[in-house]
């Protein structure tokens, strides 16, 4: 049941059409509460943090984060009952996860990324490369998920460190990862396990919104 326990508003957003401007994005550093890992996020997103939970018999989610993107603002209407757009004004639509596990027994990032890749829906592989990221080495997965409710794509990447495993993920629109990659690798490089002691982690949750206790991590 794992596979299709996404959360409908997530589905929806993950699905928009994602921004492919060069115009960069505001970021900021976010340190997970728990001390598992820091890294660079969009600075708009809201930020919502997931309880430990069970993902399959070899995975426990021991914490993590979904940063999903705010609501496109109104703008004045044109008369003709669409708003103008603001010549400039770029929205990142993309959804954004990061997360730590406890993997037990797999010893590799391959399999690491196969157990995850696993419990999401029809994933298919169209891409991938090593990728060494502040010394630890990891694996770079891009896959194409199609199935009769709608079709996505993200790009995975996958890190194993002190017996934990790490997946950084962006969802967006199927087959947009040239635009996307750029973007992703910057998420990607910031990551970092671990938190220094004494750390704040950013506020968990901005103004309007709430954790939920039984938020079902958003596999897709």
């Amino acid at each position: 049941m794992i596979r299709r326990l996404v959360p409908a508003a997530v589905v929806a957003i993950a699905l928009l059409s994602a921004c492919s401007s060069g115009t960069p994005l505001s970021m900021q550093r976010y340190y997970d509460p728990n001390g598992f890992f820091s890294a660079r996020i969009p600075a708009a997103d809201q930020l919502v943090v997931v309880p430990p939970q069970t993902l399959s018999s070899n995975l426990d989610l021991l914490g993590g984060v979904v940063a999903l993107p705010q609501a496109p603002s109104p703008s004045p209407s044109n008369g003709l009952g669409g708003g103008i757009p603001t010549v400039g004004q770029q929205q990142d639509t993309s959804l954004y996860t990061i997360s730590t596990v406890s993997a037990k027994g797999l010893t590799s990032v391959d399999a690491l990324a196969q157990e995850l890749l696993g419990q999401t829906i029809n994933a298919k592989r169209v891409g991938q490369q090593r990728v060494i990221v502040g010394g630890i080495p990891g694996l770079l997965v891009v896959a194409d998920h199609k199935d009769p409710t709608g079709a996505y794509s993200d790009a995975s990447a996958f890190f194993l460190f002190q017996r934990r495993g790490y997946w950084v993920r962006e969802i967006f629109t199927l087959g947009d990862w040239q635009a996307r990659r750029a973007g992703f690798r910057d998420i990607m490089e910031s990551f970092v396990p671990g938190v220094p002691a004494g750390l704040i982690a950013v506020p968990l949750v901005p103004p309007g919104m709430s954790i939920e206790s039984k938020l079902v991590w958003p596999l897709g």
